[in-house]
């Protein structure tokens, strides 16, 4: 669809370039789970497993290898916003669960947390809880891997493949 738009000046070259700059589909990766998690112990934090891509623009996930992580690009990015969603049914009452997103040099030493979301709540009386959150802007470096932590003290829940999900949007 062209846009037509006359600037005062006669030339909208700028107004242009913006609107298409806003058009431009983003680049990274938004993976979730392919079927549910069920029955699963989190009583200790683990990673979670993602086995699909809904979109991964830069080779970020693998469904086998490594599918806990996003690993970064090699060039042309240097930082990313990330988030996450995690549902979860059969929680227990009063359980207390938390999810948050780690980061990993290419070396495998654990980086800074800091501008990365953890978030904390107890089961209500509906056994489902969702926990949700957003980075603020991160910069990394070739190769560093982020994945999404989760514990509960409710050893035995489903981690819904509908509602879960980990992304990051690329930024320049």
């Amino acid at each position: 669809m062209a846009i037509d738009i006359e600037s005062p000046g006669g030339n909208n070259d700028a107004l242009e370039t913006a609107l298409r700059a806003l058009a431009v589909p983003p680049k990274g990766a938004l993976v979730g789970l392919s079927s549910d998690l069920t029955a699963q112990n989190y009583s200790t934090v683990a990673s979670v497993p993602f086995t699909t891509e809904l979109y991964d623009t830069n080779s970020l996930h693998d469904n086998v290898t490594n599918n806990t992580r996003l690993t970064m690009p090699a060039s042309g990015f240097t930082w990313g916003i990330f988030g996450f969603t995690i549902f979860c049914t059969l929680v227990t009452s009063g359980s207390q669960c938390a999810a948050g997103i780690r980061r990993f040099n290419s070396a495998d030493v654990q980086q800074s947390w800091v501008g990365l979301p953890w978030v904390e709540s107890a089961g209500n009386g509906y056994s489902e809880l969702a926990l949700s959150a957003v980075s603020a802007p991160i910069e990394f470096s070739a190769s560093d891997w982020f994945d999404l932590r989760f514990t509960c003290s409710d050893t035995s829940v489903t981690i819904a493949s509908l509602r879960t999900c980990f992304w990051v949007r690329l930024l320049g």
